[in-house]
């Protein structure tokens, strides 16, 4: 076969015609001296029918034998070939994204990428005329800075004319204006867009001075009006404080921000007691649609006191949390019995992914293979090594056994001791999980990552994880360790990436009154990692503080520095750093370091310093499914 970079060849009769001939050819792929079970595995990649899931587990064995590179590489192609094959039969968006990472990874030179690049590009056109929210476009501008020049103005042209359908020019209430031009701010790299920005932007102008005019007229005509109240001016101009208008239109903004009064909308979002916490307005706009208001502190002192519509929480106990039904930790121990994998004999290593031994701790993680379902799974194994069976170790697989079935937690298939050149070992086997938040961290870093993509992975690391650390306090237990190397990313089943919560190490088992309310714990001792810890928990470290410790809240504070440094790493050793000024310190850093509205929030709501004022994660799981519509608008 003669195949030129000007020939169109599909991926699948590529990797048949030109990669499979030459990989079972002997005299460039010697197979003897692997195992059976590894022959059998390579056999099986060269039939006809196998999915990419398949033929990556199989790779991941190939790249860890004792085969020459020059065979891993072409291995490497040729699982490229057969997902590139497979992606391209399907639409969905996460196709899409990992389409475009298998033709980046593909360095063939003969190869013509350049048409399936086009057939991509023209996927996710046809994708951005579907969506109908700016927010859910956002997603797409990361294409726009990867697209070759040819393409780069066909996916920027989509988006424009998406954005021009989204956007209703005719409209002229000041808020509607200010949240628009707010989300537009992250869609400077579509040049197109400018004429329009400047369509809202003269817009609003005018809408404002239009109220400035008003507010000299009699009352009884300003009434026929319809003005905007002073409160929804002011949140409108704070809506837009950081926008980079030109010179001339700050100038006026100023003016109208100082006419309005907007420095006292800022006080009264951050009040003088820098311990009180009051969410931004975004969390009253739907809310104040609904007469039927309640304050949920259920006579409980450590509540915050936090606003919802009585219909939302009652719908969303029902829906998701059933408080005095609460399930202990009795059923751990029938999951553990009935968990897959038992014994080493049903595992095959394949490499040590980390190893960390000191005097108190000794343990390593080795990927491997176990057969789950009639199929080959990667698997992590955690071993700890003990000279004594330690009882605690098994803690955190009992804690872990009962959240194994949840969304957002790793799966458990085994945990088992035995005894490993003379030590005890005590073996979890769980998911495989594609890194870890700190090495995503890590590598936006690396990669210099814009805010917006950071940003939007923060609110979609908080809309699954809170929720998820409400399940896992329903189930009585705190977790007292959240930090960027205890969350981990992961695909879902549509091959979608999802964060999970791991490493129970230090975890413990919540105490309620016999009305289910948790109980402080009034002999806490320190858990968890000191950069990440509560104020209260530091305290307690550093004995400058006696008393109790709601390890339920603390969790809501380590959380909340956790998603803070998905964004920044300023001054992140002050972060529950002893200081009367801590409250108020935080709060500017949010502000100085976010640009979305729907994240400080969320942030604000969670690092408080004062705990008692400290919201559970089942107040900020309800205000985030009540508020929904808010954030993606």
């Amino acid at each position: 076969m003669n195949t030129s970079s000007d020939q169109i060849v599909f991926p699948s009769v590529y990797a048949e015609e030109r990669l499979k001939p030459k990989l079972k050819d002997p005299n460039f792929f010697d197979k003897s001296g692997l195992s059976d079970d590894l022959t059998s595995a390579i056999d099986s990649l060269f039939a006809e029918k196998i999915s990419s899931q398949e033929a990556e587990q199989i790779l991941t064995r190939v790249q860890s034998a004792p085969i020459p590179n020059e065979v891993k590489d072409a291995f490497k192609a040729y699982v490229n070939f057969i997902k590139l094959s497979e992606f391209l039969l399907t639409t969905t968006i996460s196709d899409t994204i990992k389409t475009i990472q298998v033709l980046d990874d593909i360095s063939i030179e003969e190869f013509n990428k350049d048409v399936y690049y086009n057939i991509v590009w023209s996927n996710m056109c046809n994708e951005i005329a579907q969506e109908t929210k700016l927010s859910d476009l956002k997603k797409y501008l990361s294409a726009i800075e990867r697209v070759e020049n040819k393409n780069k103005d066909i996916v920027a042209n989509a988006i424009f004319l998406q954005v021009a359908h989204i956007v209703d020019i005719s409209r002229d209430e000041v808020e509607y204006l200010s949240e628009q031009l707010s989300q537009l701010r992250d869609f400077a790299c579509v040049e197109s867009l400018s004429v329009l920005i400047e369509s809202l932007t003269e817009q609003f102008n005018s809408r404002l001075n239009f109220c400035e005019m008003a507010e000299s007229l009699p009352e009884d005509i300003k009434a026929n009006l319809k003005l905007e109240s002073l409160t929804t001016l002011q949140k409108s101009l704070y809506t837009v404080k950081d926008f980079p208008f030109s010179q001339s239109v700050k100038e006026s903004i100023e003016h109208f921000s100082e006419f309005f009064h907007l420095e006292n909308y800022i006080k009264n979002l951050l009040p003088e007691d820098p311990n009180e916490i009051k969410l931004p307005e975004a969390q009253s706009e739907n809310l104040n649609k609904n007469e039927d208001l309640i304050i949920n502190n259920n006579n409980n002192n450590d509540e915050a006191p936090i606003i919802f519509p009585k219909s939302e929480e009652e719908k969303y106990i029902q829906e998701n949390l059933v408080l005095d039904d609460f399930t202990h930790l009795t059923e751990a121990q029938d999951i553990l019995n009935n968990l897959p994998i038992v014994s080493w004999d049903q595992i095959k290593k394949i490499e040590r992914i980390t190893s960390f031994k000191n005097q108190e701790k000794h343990l390593e993680v080795f990927k491997c293979v176990i057969n789950f379902q009639g199929k080959e799974l990667l698997v992590a194994v955690k071993c700890n090594y003990t000279n004594t069976k330690d009882q605690s170790l098994e803690n955190q697989s009992e804690y872990m056994a009962i959240m194994s079935n949840y969304r957002n937690y790793l799966k458990l298939y085994g945990a088992f001791w035995d005894i490993y050149e003379g030590l005890h070992r005590y073996n979890l086997v769980m998911e495989l999980a594609k890194d870890t938040l700190k090495q995503r961290i890590d590598r936006w870093e690396r990669e210099n990552t814009p805010k917006y993509i950071k940003e939007e992975q923060v609110f979609i690391a908080a809309k699954e994880l809170i929720p998820a650390m409400c399940e896992l306090n329903a189930k009585d237990i705190s977790h007292r360790d959240l930090k960027p190397d205890n969350i981990f990313i992961a695909n879902d089943e549509n091959g979608c990436e999802i964060y999970k919560i791991a490493d129970f190490d230090v975890s413990k088992k919540i105490e309620r009154n016999a009305y289910g309310v948790t109980v402080t714990n009034m002999n806490a001792n320190l858990a968890g990692t000191m950069i990440y810890i509560s104020p209260e928990l530091r305290d307690l470290q550093l004995n400058v503080r006696k008393g109790g410790v709601n390890y339920n809240k603390s969790d809501v504070y380590s959380l909340g520095l956790t998603f803070l440094r998905m964004l920044t790493k300023v001054d992140q050793s002050a972060w529950n750093a002893s200081s009367s000024s801590l409250q108020r310190n935080m709060y500017e850093l949010i502000d100085n370091e976010v640009e979305r509205d729907d994240v400080k929030m969320i942030l604000k709501a969670m690092i408080v310093v004062d705990y008692e004022k400290r919201p559970k994660f089942r107040e900020l799981t309800m205000a985030l499914n009540a508020e929904e519509a808010t954030f993606k608008d």
